[in-house]
């Protein structure tokens, strides 16, 4: 299970190249010139581009199989770093960093779906946590490393890490939930006695008819994008979740953490950008791992509705700094720290409040039978509106300062508040059934009756970085079965068949 979480701190690196490197490239004496507007394609495609490995993940998942797809996950990686490692052209890196994002779009969709599917249910909070510290573990080696060694180093040392991830990951079993619906009933209670450890007979037979009801359950209820939209409960809920996914994202995490080292040194500030950067990034690291003590501790709406008002404070304070510093002359170097305070505090707001209980919000306000239609929508509006957002910082801060960005997003984060409370339903605790009863009562109409079984479960959740957001909207309903995209032959039999345990 180490072994698969490695792959996480790989595509951290990937997704932390810009912030360290881009001040390299745009330098006068830069290794492969680039201009501003060039730096923000690169900094940005990766958010359009990761849509073809989301959907092709969506698609193959239930028909090649999680391990094969992971397995295959490490190669763009190893791709991307080899082309940055002897780029000599802005069209070399951007063809790189397109073909690299494609390992986001496997890892994110498929990873979470064979970690739950192999995981006992009660280690499954631990095993995400690891996933969201080793992301920031991999960004905080790239941070380190991008200033002081060349970018061809660089690149070199980060590219043994999708190499290892596959020497060592090749030797983990397939998920028994995919051997199950391919029907090889036999590989799959071999993978569970290897991945279980001594099972009693009785309690091998106990997983396994669980794993059928549960692949049964997704057959019997999965929806289709018509009830999404003509169902008016299913259509509201859909319509508010898209709304506090864009607020969400309008907070501009996405775009300032892109452009970490970039603001640092355009803030002026006596204090180094790289080290300010690596500084920060060790606090993200840190507030990874306290996010998901609390989330379960308060409500979503209370940790969104004080992140968000607290983000709004920060980005405030920090757009004030730029504006003294850029129209009224400079700023006292007895404030060189603000901006790195403001920022960290920042980062710490989001990682306990908007940024740990987004993904938690998607997985458990939509009705279990249209959840697989609602996520490839809820996907692309992510990554398309982080495309935008991206892009759009550095336009907006050369043309008009980097201050209309910062004010801008503090407002956003503002209304992000208001709508979280006058909108957003509380989610924390509720089963599914009583999640979706709600819901009907706000917005009207009626959803399908939810199965008596999964009626009375309790929603779990994943907390996510934010580009593994997109990065995969997952249902997290218990099995954690990833509807996206993939089917199982309706033909099929899931009837339980007779298997042989003694062994």
């Amino acid at each position: 299970m180490r072994s698969a979480t490695l792959i996480y701190a790989s595509y951290g690196s990937f997704m932390g190249w810009p912030a360290p490197t881009l001040l390299i490239l745009e330098s006068e004496d830069s290794p492969v010139p680039l201009t501003a507007d060039e730096g923000s394609w690169l900094a940005s495609i990766n958010s359009l581009t990761m849509l073809v490995g989301i959907f092709a993940a969506g698609f193959a998942v239930d028909r090649v199989g999680r391990k094969k797809l992971l397995l295959a996950a490490a190669v763009p990686l190893l791709v991307w770093w080899l082309m940055v490692a002897f780029a000599d052209s802005f069209g070399m890196l951007l063809a790189a960093r397109s073909i690299g994002s494609l390992s986001g779009g496997l890892i994110n969709t498929v990873m979470p779906m064979y970690l739950s599917e192999i995981a006992d249910a009660d280690i499954r909070g631990t095993i995400i946590t690891v996933h969201n510290v080793l992301t920031d573990t991999g960004s905080l080696l790239i941070y380190c490393l991008g200033p002081y060694l060349s970018i061809t180093n660089a690149a070199a040392i980060c590219a043994t890490l999708p190499v290892i991830f596959f020497i060592t990951f090749v030797w983990m079993p397939e998920s028994p939930y995919f051997l199950l619906m391919r029907r090889t009933e036999q590989d799959a209670v071999n993978t569970l006695q290897k991945i279980k450890g001594n099972l009693s007979p009785e309690e091998l037979k106990a997983e396994l008819d669980m794993m059928h009801d549960s692949i049964r359950r997704k057959q019997e209820t999965k929806g289709k994008l018509k009830d999404l939209l003509t169902i008016p409960v299913h259509r509201r809920t859909l319509l508010v979740t898209l709304g506090f996914i864009i607020l969400q994202m309008s907070t501009g995490a996405i775009a300032l953490s892109t452009y970490t080292n970039t603001i640092y040194k355009m803030s002026g500030s006596e204090l180094d950008p790289n080290l300010s950067s690596i500084m920060q990034i060790s606090v993200q690291l840190l507030s990874s791992v306290g996010a998901s003590l609390v989330i379960d501790r308060f409500g979503r709406k209370t940790l969104a509705m004080v992140s968000l008002v607290t983000c709004g404070v920060c980005l405030a304070v920090e757009g004030a700094y730029f504006y003294i510093n850029d129209v009224r002359g400079g700023v006292p170097s007895a404030f060189a720290w603000v901006p790195l305070a403001a920022m960290i505090g920042f980062n710490v707001s989001f990682s306990f409040g908007a940024g740990s209980v987004l993904y938690p919000i998607i997985g458990e306000i939509y009705h279990v039978s249209v959840k697989g239609a609602a996520t490839p929508i809820n996907t692309t509006v992510i990554a398309l509106y982080g495309f935008f957002l991206k892009k759009m910082f550095q336009v907006v801060s050369d043309s008009v300062g980097a201050y209309w960005s910062f004010w801008a997003f503090s407002v956003l984060c503002v209304c992000g508040a208001v709508y979280t409370y006058f909108l957003l339903p509380e989610t924390k605790g509720k089963t599914f059934a009583q999640i979706n009863q709600e819901m009907d009562a706000r917005f009207g109409g009626s959803s399908r009756q939810l199965t008596a079984d999964l009626g009375n479960e309790e929603p779990e959740y994943s907390r996510r970085s934010e580009d593994d957001v997109l990065w995969n909207d997952i249902e997290d309903d218990g099995e954690r079965e990833n509807e996206f995209l993939s089917d199982v032959d309706s033909s099929e039999d899931t009837s339980r068949p007779n298997y042989d345990i003694s062994e």
